[in-house]
């Protein structure tokens, strides 16, 4: 865990990481000013093994060549890529997911097959860490940035609920952004946390990289995929009271099998 900078990972890193805990957000960090309409930093973790992986980057591959044939692939801007299920995309209809290319018909059959028949069926598990932005100011006279929070949060989670070797995988951002967050997690990494000790995060996490939404051969991440849809439909439950999508995959969140998902699968702060 000794690297200077961020790692892009484009593979599976070690044949002794059984785990993958990919993590993708919806809102900002930003505490100078609140969106009264989404006052919260949304982080979701998708917790899945190699062999579950696979299954869902073949089942979401398929769907895409379905709705976006022959090859399910998009001409963004001057390049042709795999379609990426991104959810802010998929809500204002932009791009492959205009009227243009999904009539009604196909609108249905991709929310149908993607959360009924692909993201309930498939083992994975799910840990959503939202940071109430608006509450976090009201209660502390200098808070912690909320990004780190939530990371933080995610990571404690993985420890303590995966009994594996896994590794981590962020979606990237900006250098300077990825920069700052692998600075966060590499003094978790060596230090520990409040509760859990530092040994315990390396001996459990054995890699931690980045991946952009598109690489130079315009490769999607299945995992990335699902934590960004996620990111926002839990966000939305907490925001609005409910989401259609958030409980669908409701059993999924870590703790749900034991009932006790509140401050597990599903932390809220503060």
């Amino acid at each position: 865990m000794s690297r200077i900078r961020p790692l892009f990972l484009t593979h599976w890193p070690s044949e002794k990481a059984e785990y993958v805990l990919c993590v993708d957000e919806s809102g900002d960090r930003d505490l100078s000013k609140v969106d009264k309409n989404w006052p919260i930093l949304s982080l979701f973790g998708v917790i899945i093994s190699y062999q579950d992986y696979v299954a869902l980057q073949k089942r979401t591959n398929l769907l895409k060549k379905q709705l976006w044939p022959p090859d399910g692939t998009f001409k963004y801007r001057n390049s042709i890529k795999k379609v990426c299920f991104h959810s802010r995309e998929m809500r204002r209809k932009m791009g492959p997911f205009s009227d243009k290319y999904l009539d009604n018909s196909k609108r249905m059959h991709m929310d149908t097959a993607l959360w009924d028949d692909i993201l309930q069926v498939i083992e994975w598990q799910g840990v959503s860490c939202i940071i109430d932005k608006a509450k976090l100011l009201n209660t502390y006279f200098s808070p912690t940035d909320p990004y780190k929070l939530a990371v933080t949060f995610m990571l404690e989670r993985l420890v303590m609920n995966v009994k594996k070797p896994s590794f981590v995988l962020f979606e990237a951002r900006g250098k300077e952004e990825d920069r700052a967050l692998w600075e966060h997690v590499q003094t978790i990494l060596k230090n520990g946390t409040k509760f859990i000790e530092a040994r315990e995060f390396r001996s459990k996490i054995l890699e931690v990289g980045w991946h952009p939404k598109f690489n130079q051969e315009g490769k999607v991440v299945c995992g990335l995929e699902v934590a960004d849809l996620c990111a926002y439909a839990f966000g939305a439950k907490y925001v609005r009271g409910t989401n259609k999508y958030a409980m669908k995959v409701w059993h999924k969140l870590v703790g749900y099998e034991q009932q006790s998902v509140t401050g597990r699968g599903y932390k809220i702060f503060p």
